[in-house]
């Protein structure tokens, strides 16, 4: 089962990441957060955000690899994927995150 894991940077900042159960990081926060809480809150707003098919913005790097964006409603990046070989697998990742994140548990390191 997918989970979030919220962890502290070197810098005291949180951030957070999307993993799968064979620990493979699948999203990351694009910003780090002051408190818990607000990281707390910026998965809150991921979750919401991940459920709308528009949330997501896929992308494509300058030498071929494919990767996605999560934004909230308000527009601000929420998340951003590791980087695929091709769209097929990203798209994939995209229904994966889209059907599992609403559940996903939530741990602390």
């Amino acid at each position: 089962m997918e989970r979030f894991e919220i962890s502290t940077r070197p810098n005291g900042e949180y951030q957070f990441c999307l993993k799968t159960s064979d620990n493979e990081v699948i999203i990351t926060s694009e910003d780090s957060f002051r408190s818990f809480r607000d990281c707390n809150n910026a998965i809150l707003d991921v979750r919401k955000a991940a459920i709308h098919e528009s949330a997501f913005e896929k992308q494509r790097t300058h030498d071929g690899h494919f990767f996605f964006r999560i934004r909230t409603k308000n527009g601000d990046v929420a998340g951003v994927s590791r980087l695929f070989d091709g769209e097929l697998i990203c798209n994939n990742y995209i229904q994966m995150v889209q059907n599992s994140i609403v559940r996903a548990a939530m741990t602390e390191y």
